[in-house]
């Protein structure tokens, strides 16, 4: 998984990226992010479903959230690589 966006704008946050599929069989991803403050507290955990992904393929992503003041960072959970 790679990343090339985490934007804020007051309460609006938007996060983007992009999932790699190493395998040679189409696949579908979740992804779970949790998107905390800088004390580490959980302010919105999110499920994001990547459907679709080609063997050998790559396809974006992107969580938005409104609503959020004080998101500063995000986690993720792992997930299969192939």
């Amino acid at each position: 998984m790679t990343f090339n966006l985490f934007s804020h704008d007051e309460g609006r946050h938007i996060l983007a990226g992009s999932v790699e599929n190493r395998g040679d069989e189409e696949k579908t991803y979740t992804l779970k992010f949790e998107f905390i403050d800088t004390a580490g507290t959980v302010l919105e955990a999110r499920e994001v479903s990547v459907e679709g992904v080609r063997g050998k393929g790559s396809k974006s992503f992107r969580v938005e959230l409104t609503d959020k003041p004080g998101v500063a960072a995000f986690r993720y959970a792992p997930f299969p690589s192939s």
